[in-house]
């Protein structure tokens, strides 16, 4: 009688990080470390670092968790009540056929977080975070050296406001801050402070990448910064830099950044060998009644870009029928067509609202179909800063009223999600 044996085969199997992954805590993680393959010692002193390493030649998966938890500086007396606010308050999906219903972030709290960016594979997600009521300070009209008196919400583990500006007041400004997951099944827990922080008064903020192919860092990057030129955020570009990069990014050289002028909330693409720039400006020519949607071209990696030219076909109103101009421009291409969301008032209320146009003519970036509504503001204030996933799940903003809040207290933004049926 023959006697056969075959070897014992074992499956690659890629290491996942866990639910540790991108949790601010206060000591080392012990448990939750990864979802699959084998976890390395954790190192670090926050954040916390370690690796999950697969099997039988898988991937290895590299994990961290920042310092936290975030701690609260401010008075949140006023938690109670927003919670009751919030419940009462929601958006409106415009397209059930292709989205399912959309729900509140987990990780909200009652800083402001606005600028909201959530990357392609929908694991990291990005705010311009800032701990008080910012829409409030605005609305009053008063200068940054009173924002403290508008402080509201957790200060994130790190986060540094200086006292030497205006003492001794602190001087509140924005940061970059960072959530991340281990996949799209499970939620985003908590914010922490990305490494696009300062510690001197300057707003960072409105960060946005294009992932590279092992999703492990970006090819490029923009993001807002005012201490580039004076007149409001001016846009500063970073290239081959990892998920939280800690590297300066390199202004963007005239005509773009002017000083005296605002260009704010960019978005950048490479297409067919050419970067297309898409961001918003309130006093750039021709910009008048609110932000309007602007682009700018490079075909030489950044190193010089073309005048920046308005996006007339939504920014319009009469054209396109709405409440105001475009603003807080997204590109988003389905594998076929490419779509601009953006934000604008809706006529019906004059709220503003999220809609999408997809592109008529390949290759001219004003060439932008009829606005379609996404989503409505419904009982909410209005809605904005829409970005999207590969799949299509639609991230976006909320501002909600407080009618029993202070007078330094008064609206807040949250980041929502929208999936994609």
């Amino acid at each position: 009688m023959a006697t056969c044996s075959a070897p014992a085969t074992t499956s690659v199997v890629n290491g996942v990080c866990g639910l540790s992954y991108g949790v601010a805590t206060s000591s080392a993680p012990t448990s939750g470390l990864c979802a699959a393959g084998t976890p390395s010692p954790v190192s670090g002193a926050g954040p916390w670092i370690w690796t999950c390493t697969g099997v039988e030649g898988g991937a290895t998966a590299s994990c961290s968790a920042c310092l936290g938890p975030t701690v609260t500086t401010a008075s949140t007396a006023g938690a109670s009540s927003w919670a009751a606010a919030k419940a009462k308050q929601a958006p409106v999906n415009e397209l059930p056929g292709e989205f399912t219903t959309p729900y509140a972030q987990p990780l909200s709290t009652l800083a402001w977080e606005d600028g909201i960016y959530i990357s392609r594979d929908g694991l990291n997600l990005y705010a311009t975070y800032i701990p008080m009521d910012l829409l409030k300070a605005v609305l009053d009209g008063v200068s940054p050296t009173q924002f403290y008196l508008y402080r509201r919400g957790p200060t994130l583990a790190g986060q540094v406001f200086p006292t030497n500006i205006s003492p001794p007041n602190p001087w509140l400004h924005s940061d970059v801050a960072i959530a991340q997951r281990s996949a799209t099944s499970v939620p985003f827990t908590s914010w922490c402070l990305s490494n696009l922080h300062m510690a001197t008064g300057y707003d960072l903020g409105a960060f946005q990448g294009d992932l590279n192919t092992a999703h492990a860092g970006y090819d490029r990057a923009v993001y807002t910064d005012d201490s580039l030129a004076p007149g409001g955020p001016k846009i500063a570009l970073l290239q081959n830099v990892g998920l939280s990069p800690s590297t300066t990014g390199m202004a963007l050289p005239s005509p773009l950044n002017t000083a005296g002028t605002e260009f704010d909330n960019p978005h950048i693409e490479l297409v067919g060998g050419v970067l297309v720039l898409f961001f918003d400006s309130q006093d750039l020519q021709g910009a008048t009644g609110g932000k309007h949607v602007f682009y700018s071209t490079s075909a030489d990696n950044g190193v010089s870009w073309s005048s920046p030219t308005q996006a007339t076909t939504v920014n319009d109103t009469t054209i396109t029928k709405l409440g105001g101009p475009a603003q807080q421009p997204h590109l988003y291409n389905d594998g076929s067509v490419w779509w601009l969301y953006f934000s604008a008032a809706n006529p019906a209320d004059f709220k503003q609202a999220i809609y999408r146009a997809p592109q008529d003519t390949p290759g001219d970036w004003n060439s932008w179909g009829a606005p379609a509504l996404v989503v409505s503001a419904g009982t909410t204030m209005g809605v904005g800063e829409p970005t999207v996933t590969s799949h299509g799940d639609l991230s976006f903003v909320v501002i909600y009223q407080n009618s029993s809040g202070t007078a330094v207290d008064t609206y807040d933004a949250d980041p929502w999600y929208l999936p994609h049926r």
